[in-house]
């Protein structure tokens, strides 16, 4: 009884130690919805994620009949973003950084045109973070009403 105590408290430190120095790194979901000029849904969309630092094709997915796309269990990375439907130009980000464990929202706006053509955005601006309270991956600070500082005091009883 003793030595299966032993061996089973081996194991949970073991598997503890593991997981804490990386081993189980939290993976990270891009999300986001396609519209088009109007700001209209556009389903069917054909939305392609690839790691920009190993120019490998990650996943191809197509947006759902709200224009809607999902792509959970990302690693941390670069990634290049891309999306095709016939009628519209290609739409292409580049530099869509990604951190461990983020719930990431980049909303893609399609133009009219072919798909050879192309509209490249370089260098992904520092999103705001709807789904985790982070801009642009930093997390935000809990504010208590007391450490808020107003710069009109005068308010009037209502």
């Amino acid at each position: 009884m003793r030595r299966t105590l032993v061996s089973t408290l081996g194991v949970v430190v073991t598997l503890g130690l593991c997981l804490s120095t990386g081993w189980g790194q939290s993976l990270s979901t891009l999300r986001g919805t396609v519209t088009d000029p109007s700001g209209a849904v556009v389903p069917g969309v054909e939305v392609t994620v690839e790691d920009q630092d190993a120019s490998v094709k990650v996943r191809t997915i197509s947006t759902d009949s709200q224009g809607n796309y999902e792509m959970p269990d990302l690693k941390q990375g670069r990634y290049r973003l891309k999306a095709v439907k016939a009628g519209f130009a290609t739409y292409q980000v580049n530099d869509a950084m990604l951190a461990s464990d983020q719930n990431k929202r980049v909303d893609i706006q399609l133009q009219i045109g072919e798909t050879g053509t192309k509209v490249d955005v370089s260098g992904a601006a520092a999103t705001i973070d709807t789904e985790d309270a982070k801009i642009g991956g930093e997390d935000l600070p809990d504010l208590r009403a007391d450490q808020v500082q107003f710069h009109h005091h005068d308010f009037q009883p209502v």
